[in-house]
C-alpha cells in the first residue's frame, strides 16, 4: 500500500474534527490504513479523543503509541468536561497542565465555534479559582471571540466580570459596560433571562431601585408567563413597601403557579402572608397564607416562624402552643423554645403542662435560671 505523502496526512486531522460524519469516518479509515501517521497527529487526535471518548481510535492509537493514556493528556481537563467527569477534586495540577499547553491544540479547538464553546466551560472552573480566575476570563473571551456567544455563556461571563468589579470595587467604573453587554445581546439573542440577569444587576449590585422596577416590568411584559420574574418583582416591592403593587404581581405568580406554570407555591403562599401581615395588617389573610406555605412544605421555617409571632402578637396562645411545638419537632432540644411554651401553658394556666417543659429543660441545663424560676413560680401559685 502506498504511503500517504505529508500534505495527505496534514489533510486527516480536518477531517477527523469535521462535524459531518461521513468525513469522519473516512478519516478514521485513513487512520487505520496508515497508523504511521497517528504520531504527527496526536494533536488533533487528543482533541477528537476529548469530543469522542467513545471512539475505536483510542485502541488504535495504543497500539501505535503504547505509552499513551488518555488521563495524562494535557487537555484531559477537557474529557472530563465534557463527559461528565469529577472536576471538582482533581488536584490543581490539571488546571495548570492545561493552561501551559492549550496553546499547541487551540487551534484544532477553535475551528467551530461549538468546540471553541469548551472554552467557556474551562472559563466557568477557572473562575471559581481565586488564582486562576484572570484566565478564566480569558477563555471565556476566547469562546465568544471566536463564535461562542450563546446567551448562557454571555451571562456566566457577565456574572463573572460583576464578581471582578465587585471585589477590586471598580463595579461603579464599570457599570456602564456591563449593562451595554446585557442590551447587546438581548439584542442579538432575545431571551427573558437577559433581562432577569439585568434587572437583578440593577437590583442587587447598582441599588438602582426605578431601573431594576423599571426592568422587571420590562420583563414581564415581553415574557407574561416568565413567573420567576414576577415573583422577583413582587418580591422586590414587598422590600420597598410598596404594598398594593407587590400584592397584584405575588397573587398573579399565584395564579400562574396554580394554572401549572411553575414557581415555587411554598414561597408565593409566604409572600403573600407576609404581604397581608405587615402591609395591610390582615391578619386572618396572613395566619391562611401561611399555613398554605407550610403545607406545601412542612419544613419551610419562614412559614412557621410567622405562625408562631402572629399567634403571640393576637395573644392567641392556644394557637401560638401548637405552632412552637412544631418548631420543636425539628429542633428537639432548643432550650429557648421549649422555655417559651412552657410559659405559654402558663399563660393558659396549664401548670401540668408548663412544668413538664421546665423539668425538661432542667434535665438538659440542670442550673438553667429561668426554667428554676418558672418551677418557683408555679409552686406559689
Amino acid at each position: 500500500m502506498t504511503k500517504l505523502s505529508s500534505e495527505e496526512i496534514s489533510k486527516i486531522p480536518d477531517l477527523l474534527l469535521s462535524l459531518d460524519d461521513n468525513n469522519q469516518n473516512i478519516a478514521l479509515q485513513l487512520l487505520e490504513l496508515h497508523p504511521y501517521a497517528i504520531p504527527k497527529l496526536l494533536i488533533p487526535i487528543e482533541v477528537f479523543l476529548a469530543f469522542y471518548p467513545e471512539s475505536q481510535l483510542i485502541n488504535l492509537v495504543q497500539q501505535v503509541l503504547p505509552s499513551f493514556q488518555l488521563e495524562k493528556s494535557p487537555i484531559y481537563l477537557l474529557h472530563l468536561i465534557l463527559n461528565n467527569g469529577d472536576y471538582t477534586h482533581t488536584d490543581k495540577n490539571l488546571f495548570k497542565r492545561f493552561a501551559i499547553n492549550e496553546l499547541n491544540y487551540r487551534p484544532w479547538l477553535l475551528k467551530t465555534p461549538a468546540r471553541a464553546a469548551v472554552y467557556a466551560e474551562v472559563g466557568t472552573i477557572f473562575c471559581q479559582h481565586s488564582d486562576l480566575f484572570e484566565k478564566g476570563l480569558q477563555y471565556y473571551e476566547l469562546a465568544i471571540n471566536n463564535g461562542a456567544k450563546t446567551s448562557h455563556i454571555m451571562l456566566c461571563y457577565l456574572a463573572s466580570l460583576q464578581e471582578k468589579y465587585t471585589a477590586n470595587s471598580t463595579l461603579e467604573i464599570h457599570k456602564t459596560q456591563i449593562i451595554t453587554h446585557y442590551n447587546q445581546i438581548y439584542q442579538e439573542q432575545p431571551h427573558q433571562d437577559i433581562l432577569y440577569n439585568l434587572a437583578s444587576f440593577y437590583q442587587h449590585d447598582l441599588n438602582d431601585k426605578l431601573a431594576a422596577i423599571e426592568t422587571w416590568k420590562r420583563c414581564i411584559q415581553l415574557y407574561p408567563k416568565f413567573n420567576r420574574a414576577i415573583f422577583a418583582l413582587a418580591h422586590f416591592l414587598f422590600e420597598e413597601n410598596k404594598w398594593e403593587e407587590a400584592k397584584n404581581f405575588a397573587l398573579k405568580s399565584l395564579h400562574l403557579t396554580l394554572s401549572s406554570v411553575y414557581y415555587n407555591l411554598d414561597e408565593t403562599y409566604y409572600l403573600l402572608g407576609a404581604i397581608e401581615w405587615k402591609g395591610f395588617q390582615n391578619l386572618p389573610a396572613a395566619e391562611t397564607y401561611f399555613e398554605k406555605a407550610l403545607e406545601e412544605n412542612e419544613f419551610y421555617y419562614q412559614p412557621l416562624q410567622a405562625l408562631m409571632e402572629l399567634s403571640l402578637e393576637n395573644e392567641e396562645y392556644t394557637k401560638a402552643i401548637r405552632w412552637h411545638k412544631l418548631a420543636l419537632q425539628e429542633s428537639p432540644f432548643d432550650i429557648p423554645l421549649m422555655l417559651q411554651i412552657a410559659e405559654l401553658y402558663l399563660e393558659v394556666y396549664d401548670l401540668e403542662q408548663a412544668r413538664l417543659y421546665y423539668s425538661e429543660i432542667l434535665e438538659l441545663n440542670a442550673a438553667y435560671p429561668p426554667a428554676l424560676e418558672g418551677l418557683k413560680k408555679i409552686e406559689q401559685l
